[in-house]
Order: structure tokens, then C-alpha cells, then sequence
């Protein structure tokens, strides 16, 4: 990372690189650029967004949804509504799987989709009003997003793995060994 807020490939050994299991390479090649936009803004996180590369966005867009998503069925939940109110992201996060060919997680995001949109969920954050408790209050929808949760847990480290191969195979779009 450089001063200034410019972000450059991360500095990494290649000892360390080979050493990690697929979760903590992409964390690695993530966690630099959290400083960068916890807290802030949108205005200053697509600002952050549009100084990486496309291999980068990608990354940024799965951690996005990701590491929010997958604590639990109330979290998965939650974010899944929140991104789906935000079209544009949405459809930003579904199109970083294909570019990772996290196929069974795209399949998944389609299938929390098509839920939401039967529910004729918010597509736009102004008319945002969904909360975490919503799944107490409906036994079916708790019974959906408890399935599309266990999915997603269980895929879950086949798309890390297959993410990782993706840095694996491309190092220099994430990192720079020394």
C-alpha cells in the first residue's frame, strides 16, 4: 500500500504466499484496503473501488458481500436485501463470481434473488426498511434464508478455494513477490 490512498499490489513473500490456505491468501489480498474505507463514505469507497483493477473489484465486491454475509442466516439475510436495494452492486457481486467461475455461489445469489423479487422486495435503498428480526416475524421466509444460508455455508469454502486459485494463477494482479 503507498501513502496518498493510491493502492498498489501487495507486498508479500513468495514463502508466505505458497504457505496459505485459500481463505487467509484472499483475506491477505483484502484486509489492506479495509483502513481504506471502514467508516467512510460511499462517495469515498467508490472512490477506492475505481483505483483498483478489475481482478481487484472483483475481490472487492465478493469480500464485500462475504465476510458480512457469512456469520449467519440473520446476517446472510440481511446484507442479501441490502445489496439487492442497491441494483447495480448487486449485479456487481454476482458478476464477480462469474469472473471467479464461483458458479454454485452465483447460482445461489440468483436463487436469494428470485426470492426476493417474489417477495417484491426494495430495489432501491430509499424504500429500504428490511431488519434482521423480519425472520422472526415470518416462519417461511426463516425456513427460505435457513436453506439459502446452509447453501452458502456449505459452498462456501469451495468458492474460497476456487478464488484462491484464481490468485494462485494470477499473482501479479493482486500481489508483488519479494
Amino acid at each position: 500500500m503507498k501513502k496518498g490512498g493510491i493502492i498498489i499490489l501487495i507486498e508479500m513473500s513468495r514463502q508466505l504466499f505458497d504457505s496459505l490456505e485459500d481463505y487467509h491468501l484472499v483475506r491477505a489480498c483484502f484486509d489492506p484496503i479495509i483502513p481504506m474505507i471502514r467508516g467512510k463514505d460511499a462517495s469515498v469507497k467508490e472512490q477506492v473501488y475505481h483505483q483498483l483493477n478489475t481482478s481487484q473489484q472483483a475481490l472487492f465486491l465478493f469480500n464485500a458481500y462475504y465476510n458480512h454475509a457469512c456469520h449467519s442466516t440473520e446476517e446472510m439475510y440481511w446484507w442479501s436485501a441490502y445489496y439487492f436495494a442497491q441494483p447495480k452492486t448487486w449485479q456487481e457481486i454476482k458478476g464477480a463470481l462469474k469472473y471467479f467461475k464461483a458458479a454454485e455461489m452465483h447460482d445461489l445469489l440468483e436463487k436469494v434473488e428470485s426470492t426476493f423479487i417474489t417477495r417484491d422486495y426494495p430495489k432501491k435503498l430509499e424504500q429500504f426498511s428490511i431488519a434482521y428480526n423480519d425472520l422472526e416475524k415470518d416462519i417461511e421466509l426463516f425456513q427460505i434464508f435457513q436453506e439459502h444460508n446452509n447453501h452458502f455455508q456449505e459452498i462456501s469454502p469451495a468458492t474460497l478455494k476456487q478464488i484462491g486459485l484464481y490468485i494462485r494463477k494470477n499473482p501479479n494482479e493482486f500481489i508483488r513477490l519479494v
